[in-house]
């Protein structure tokens, strides 16, 4: 590889059944908050209590981002929740990989995976690439969408495993 780290940011589209119940429990939160400062205060200041835990804690989990770190042979990918909290998702020795190609490619066509992870952002004008790899002694499929600099530094390291159809 001729650079030995590069970094991508993908956004996660939010599906819509994501958006209805964003707005659903949003809107519940309000209207319970409001019948609660007219009946009881006492309740409204632990409904109060309540909403502010659901911001914190719950709203976030809607607003995601993948940022995949791919450095040497290994790519790292993390989840950023609202642009402020991350966390480790996994890290790929890429050099273990079976192989790398499109998603939808013929060449993924495994009986013995046993298992799949989505870290794509869900765009289908850009279809993800699925790295077949042993994770935890099972065949994992892991999907991801790489940027066009992504796919050549990776084409260009990986040629025996890395197919771009």
């Amino acid at each position: 590889m001729d650079t030995a780290f590069y970094e991508l940011l993908v956004p996660k589209l939010q599906r819509t059944t994501e958006r209805v119940v964003l707005i659903a429990s949003s809107s519940l939160a309000i209207v319970l908050t409001l019948l609660a400062l007219i009946a009881n205060p006492l309740f409204a200041v632990a409904m109060l209590i309540l909403d502010a835990l659901f911001y914190y804690l719950v709203w976030p989990k809607f607003y995601v981002e993948y940022e995949y770190i791919l450095l040497h042979q290994e790519l790292d990918i993390d989840i950023v929740y609202k642009k402020s909290k991350r966390k480790s998702l996994v890290s790929l020795d890429l050099k273990d990989a079976r192989i790398i190609a499109p998603a939808n490619s013929n060449r993924l066509v495994q009986n013995d995976i046993s298992k799949t992870l989505d870290y794509s952002s869900r765009d289908n004008q850009n279809p993800p690439y699925a790295i077949v790899i042993s994770l935890n002694q099972n065949l994992t499929r892991v999907l991801f969408q790489p940027d066009e600099k992504m796919i050549a530094l990776l084409q260009k390291a990986f040629p025996n495993t890395f197919f771009v159809s």
